[in-house]
């Protein structure tokens, strides 16, 4: 199951952040709707102590499908919406060394399993 995993850049595209700066703020080339929010609880629940901003992790989970939708504008326009109900999750640092994406995958599947 590890070899379907994909690793892809969720970067907006160059266009989509025109102009460069709107005032004094940069704009962020990843969406905000792709954050996913931890509580002390789950912190807890994955080992984890509080991690600094910046730090790199590898994340592994299985997710629900909890709603889907899409608009159409009329202007030939259409959005997509889907919301994911996370249920299990693993997640490690990322290390130099480390076995790469697959080495990732693979302990953090063990680790959810024990």
């Amino acid at each position: 199951m590890a070899d379907n995993f994909k690793m892809v850049d969720l970067r907006r595209p160059k266009e989509s952040l025109k102009p460069k700066s709107i005032g004094k703020i940069n704009p962020d080339p990843y969406s905000y709707e792709h954050r996913i929010t931890l509580d002390q609880d789950t912190l807890g629940k994955l080992g984890m102590d509080m991690p600094k901003t910046g730090d790199k992790f590898h994340v592994m989970g299985h997710a629900e499908v909890k709603s889907v939708s899409q608009n159409d504008h009329g202007d030939g326009d259409k959005t997509s919406r889907v919301e994911l109900q996370l249920k299990r999750m693993a997640l490690r640092p990322k290390s130099k060394g480390d076995g790469g994406l697959r080495g990732a995958v693979d302990a953090g599947i063990k680790q959810a399993d024990e």
